[in-house]
Formats: C-alpha cells, sequence, structure tokens
C-alpha cells in the first residue's frame, strides 16, 4: 500500500505543486485581503478532489491496472491505495485552511471555533463527493463520468437556490449542531462502503 501511495505522490508532484501554489495565492488575495477565508476552505477542498481524481485518469491513460496485476499486488490494495489518496489530500486541505486561519487571525477577526467547522464541513464534503465518484471511476473510467462529475458539482448549487426560491424555512440551531455532530461518522461509513462498492467493481472488471 505504502509503494502504490508512493507512486502516485511521484507522479502527481509537480500537479500538487501547482494546486498548492493556486491554494497560496487564492489565500493571501481572497482569503486574507478581502477577509474571506471559509471561502478558502472550500475552495482547497474542492481541489483536494482533484488530486485522487486525477490520479485515477493517469492510471486509466496508461493502462496501470493491467500492469499492475501481474505483480503480488491485490485488488483491495489498488483501490484502497486511491481512497487512501483521497484522505491524505482532504486531509492536507484541511490543514491548509486552519494554518490560513491561524495566520488570517493577526489581520481579521477570526473565531477558531468557526474556522475549525469550516475546514471540517468542507472535508466532509469533499469525502462524499469522491465517495459517490470514485466507484463511478472504477466502474465507467474518467470519460463517460466526466459528465456525472460536472452534475454532482452543479447540483449542491442548484438545491440551495431552489430552498431559497421556495422560501423553505431553515433548519433550527439544535437540529443543526446535531446535523454537524453526526455528519463526520456519517461520511466515514459511506467512504467505507463506497470503498467496498470499488473492490467489488474492480473484481468485476478485471477479474
Amino acid at each position: 500500500m505504502r509503494a502504490l501511495l508512493y507512486k502516485d505522490l511521484r507522479n502527481l508532484r509537480r500537479y500538487i505543486a501547482q494546486l498548492m501554489a493556486i491554494c497560496l495565492a487564492f489565500g493571501l488575495i481572497f482569503g486574507i485581503s478581502n477577509g474571506n477565508l471559509y471561502f478558502v476552505a472550500g475552495y482547497a477542498a474542492m481541489l483536494s478532489i482533484m488530486i485522487q481524481l486525477n490520479s485515477m485518469a493517469y492510471d486509466e491513460q496508461c493502462g496501470w491496472y493491467r500492469t499492475a496485476l501481474t505483480m503480488p499486488i491485490s485488488r483491495r490494495a489498488l483501490v484502497g491505495s486511491k481512497y487512501l489518496l483521497g484522505l491524505l489530500a482532504v486531509a492536507g486541505g484541511a490543514a491548509y485552511s486552519l494554518v490560513l486561519s491561524a495566520v488570517g487571525s493577526f489581520f481579521l477577526p477570526v473565531s477558531p471555533l468557526e474556522a475549525l467547522a469550516a475546514a471540517g464541513g468542507c472535508s466532509c464534503i469533499a469525502l462524499l463527493f469522491l465517495a459517490i465518484l470514485t466507484p463511478l471511476l472504477f466502474r465507467y473510467g474518467t470519460e463517460k463520468t466526466r459528465l456525472l462529475m460536472a452534475l454532482l458539482f452543479v447540483l449542491p448549487i442548484l438545491l440551495l437556490f431552489v430552498i431559497e426560491r421556495l422560501g423553505l424555512p431553515m433548519p433550527s440551531e439544535t437540529v443543526l449542531a446535531g446535523l454537524l455532530l453526526a455528519l463526520p461518522f456519517l461520511i466515514a461509513g459511506l467512504y467505507a462502503l463506497s470503498f467496498l462498492i470499488s473492490v467489488r467493481i474492480f473484481r468485476a472488471k478485471l477479474p
């Protein structure tokens, strides 16, 4: 597993460096300068999704999976390395968000609790997206999943727009607090379930 993860990080080192530069620029421009630190937290979480997706795209283009199966590597390990990469990428995005909030606290009135909630909430959403997209990528490949990826990113915005247009009442603070506490456990369960589904799909696709 560690060797597979190292392979992905080596292949993506330039891409990751570019994403880090973009995050740093956005943090300085939109975060500290404009006082919009929580937007940067969400942006970092979305960029972290792209690390895992691009890794899978590279492997698909070069036929890595069939080559890897000629070596003593299990299908479970191949799939697990992608999920571990996704976890590390999202954790890195959350860490960046918290560091930016800590630096921004010298210039802006930043609440540590709100910064932690923003980083945690964005990380949970990023993991939810990965839990949905990863089995689809294993099943249909990158090209066929692009449209579904676009819909998945647009759907939350459309949902918020519909709720606003319908004038539906927002949940009470007690309900929101309960949802926030339950969200990490729910996302962890969905991520584990997604891993099991991906292993099953991968075994059926490459028996």
